[in-house]
């Protein structure tokens, strides 16, 4: 069995570089100094990963575990790509090569028991990414819990993660695990970790290096053996080189990284989460199957969806439940940018020949009478004589189309 240990920092000289390029097979485990920066470079050469320092029981429980995987492993590296049964188990929807290449990473990333950090916009589906990886590692028995940094009152965060004991303040009647201790031998996901408050991300840091942590108003510490995924749609590196979030604590949460694209970036994808959407309808809500009109579908692959995934996920769930009918014809998307001269949004081609026809008809019959009241300066006899109609049926096709006769006369 053979491991690779790194100790910390840069690979200045290039020696880690010289040492795997003359490699056919990856190392079984790779051991690793926290703060070292490339862990994401060396994936591809380890069977597993792990920080050091490791304690005896892990070490050992990760090397039985490397001893099945080499006898288990694949001689190729395509045999290991996810299936499509558990890209659908996992609600990882699309097939655009962007996609492809983030399910991929999150393939490779998961199995590493080690800190992941999740960037992307708003909507690019950042908890269910962190969900993927742990449903795929090897803690997918174990809890998983989430929370929203930006939700938690300041001054209940550590109190949230860490919990209390009895006493700790006025209503703590009795002890309260907290999410650390919940997610002991699981995952936990920090979802905007950016917005947690520089006392919170001390202790946050701490509990990353030693893996141990104390619960408010307790005297001795705890160990827990959780793995943090957290998650920000800001540029993390950016706050902490402006000293807006400790850098330390960055590098610790960046040790593994997944970015999510925008759904612009994969518009292929956008009639494939359609489909699905729609089909999630049908089966929450049981009101049949529904399928959108194709102009509103030209409309909704051309938008650019600034919400992204959740965004689209929104339109279709209220779309379906609006529809009257099992063809959903869509009102304007919220931005979607006007005709140059102010009008409404074009009426969208009917579902059927006779509706069509009579659409057309609609259109020239009030086309033409405007263009005659036009000539004549509203005189509807005179426009009916141009017409070859009878004044009272010329005037019942000028009230059916709403047209005021006074409007033209006032032109000239």
């Amino acid at each position: 069995m053979e491991l690779l240990y790194v100790a910390g920092g840069q690979d200045r000289n290039g020696a880690i570089g010289d040492l795997l390029a003359g490699r056919t097979r990856p190392f079984d485990l790779l051991v690793a100094g926290r703060d070292l920066f490339q862990v994401d470079s060396l994936l591809d050469h380890a069977i597993d990963f792990c920080c050091w320092p490791v304690d005896d029981l892990e070490l050992v429980t990760r090397l039985k575990r490397v001893e099945r995987l080499r006898i288990d492993r694949p001689s190729e590296d395509a045999g290991s790509r996810l299936s499509g049964d558990e890209c659908r188990r996992l609600n990882l929807v699309g097939r655009s090569p962007l996609f492809l290449q983030v399910v991929d990473r999150i393939r490779r990333l998961a199995p590493v028991d080690a800190n992941v950090l999740i960037s992307g916009e708003t909507g690019t589906g950042k908890e269910l990414a962190a969900r993927a990886l742990h449903q795929l590692s090897p803690r997918s028995d174990r809890c998983f819990q989430a929370v929203n940094c930006g939700a938690i009152p300041e001054n209940l965060v550590e109190n949230e993660l860490f919990g209390h004991v009895s006493g700790a303040f006025t209503d703590a009647r009795r002890d309260q695990a907290g999410l650390i201790e919940r997610a002991h031998r699981g995952t936990l996901f920090l979802d905007e970790v950016d917005m947690l408050p520089p006392k919170a991300q001390s202790a946050l840091l701490r509990f990353i290096e030693s893996r141990l942590y104390r619960p408010l108003g307790g005297r001795e510490e705890r160990k827990a053996d959780t793995r943090i995924i957290a998650a920000t749609n800001a540029d993390l590196g950016a706050l902490a080189a402006r000293g807006s979030f400790r850098l330390d604590l960055y590098y610790r949460l960046n040790l593994l990284n997944l970015r999510l694209p925008s759904l612009r970036l994969r518009r292929d994808d956008t009639m494939v989460l359609v489909d699905h959407f729609l089909s999630r309808c049908e089966s929450v809500y049981g009101r049949g199957r529904k399928v959108l009109h194709p102009f509103t579908r030209a409309r909704v692959a051309a938008y650019g969806w600034p919400g992204n995934v959740r965004e689209l996920e929104h339109f279709i769930h209220r779309e379906y439940l609006l529809a009257d009918s099992p063809v959903i014809v869509a009102t304007p998307f919220a931005g979607e940018s006007l005709p140059e001269d102010g009008g409404a949004i074009p009426e969208p081609p009917p579902a059927s020949f006779r509706q069509a026809k009579q659409q057309a008809i609609n259109r020239f019959e009030s086309e033409y009478v405007r263009a005659l009241l036009d000539r004549t300066a509203g005189n509807i006899t005179r426009a009916a004589r141009l017409a070859g109609k009878e004044r009272r049926a010329f005037g019942r096709l000028v009230k059916k189309h709403g047209i005021d006769p006074q409007q033209f006369a006032a032109v000239r």
